[in-house]
């Protein structure tokens, strides 16, 4: 991290005052939304350790804070957008891949950690630190102003899909909303056909 802001905001800053000014409003504003929103694993950990996760639920209320956050952040930025005389422009789009980024969120954790608990804590591992690892390169070599915002809505959305291939590939959601092991299904199946077979 130590890399990707520094190296990465020096590379953004070089291109001009403006783009410091919007980058620092925007991070003023998301950052504490970000530090919010590590409640959302948090709460999923704490309801997989105590055996009542219901992923359906997880992302609904996952969606319902994240949505205040989001709405809490426009309003922000709109406010404080004149009194930092920022160039609006500039400043969406800063805005505007951090609010994507959000989004993403909402999937990204709860799956994350459910993987991370209930399947196998050595592929969430390689998953993140890989995608951490991606977004500190893309932060150094991306000759953009926004360089460490692409960085980060890259790797977000590369983890979400590395994280859904596992999950699609070893759970399948249930009616009442809990993910639940296909492999455990097919080995208790086999055992069962055995079984009978002797």
């Amino acid at each position: 991290m130590f890399i990707i802001y520094f190296v990465g905001f020096s590379r953004a800053f070089g291109f001009g005052e403006q783009y410091i000014l919007a980058l620092n409003l925007v991070n003023l504003i998301t950052d504490p939304v970000w530090d919010a929103l590590g409640a959302i694993p948090k709460i999923a950990k704490i309801d997989i350790s105590q055996s009542r996760f219901n992923y359906k639920k997880a992302l609904k209320y996952s969606a319902i804070i994240t949505g205040i956050y989001t709405l809490v952040c426009i309003v922000l930025f709109f406010s404080l957008s004149k009194l930092y005389d920022i160039v609006l422009t500039i400043g969406l789009v800063y805005l505007s891949i951090q609010l994507l980024d959000f989004i993403v969120n909402i999937f990204k954790s709860n799956l994350q950690i459910f993987l991370q608990l209930e399947h196998s804590a050595l592929k969430s591992t390689i998953i993140h630190v890989g995608c951490k690892f991606l977004r500190t390169i893309l932060s150094v070599v991306i000759l953009s102003p926004y360089n460490t915002n692409i960085a980060q809505i890259i790797c977000g959305v590369l983890g979400l899909s590395a994280y859904l291939i596992l999950r699609f590939k070893y759970f399948k959601l249930n009616e009442e909303g809990v993910l639940v092991s296909k492999v455990l299904k097919k080995d208790i199946s086999q055992n069962f056909d055995t079984e009978q077979n002797e």
